[in-house]
């Protein structure tokens, strides 16, 4: 594992950086929209398709418009487009965000979960 680390850095196809100096920069945005769509593309349609029903910038008429679109319509369309740039990126920083909320210096922390049996528990109170 560690040669397969050290011939991805050496390539630099994975980079090591501080959590800390992390940023949309290091993020491809392009690959990461594709992937949500070749997933699926009807969440985003419909995600989209609900958000624009609270966009203050549309007319009732726009707003059914959209609404009457079908996904194919959608996914060609200049403001599915630029909603979805927007989300991506939105997600990203989001993320970046919330995982510094977990460092404290030079710590993090971090959570396990286990699954034992109930007599472990019980014995955990007397001898740990």
């Amino acid at each position: 594992m560690k040669n397969i680390v050290k011939k991805l850095l050496r390539e630099s196809l994975m980079n090591e950086k501080s959590i800390l100096d992390v940023s949309l920069m290091d993020f491809n945005i392009k690959e990461i929209i594709d992937s949500w769509l070749m997933s699926s593309s009807e969440t985003p349609v419909m995600m989209f398709k609900y958000e624009m029903q609270d966009e203050y910038n549309l007319s009732p008429e726009e707003k059914e418009h959209i609404m009457d679109m079908d996904e194919d319509e959608i996914l060609e369309s200049d403001r599915f487009k630029k909603w979805l740039k927007y989300e991506a990126e939105y997600k990203i920083e989001n993320f970046i965000s919330e995982i510094q909320d977990y460092f404290n210096g030079d710590t993090i922390t971090i959570w396990r979960e286990m699954t034992v049996p109930m007599d472990w528990v019980k014995g955990l109170s007397k001898g740990g």
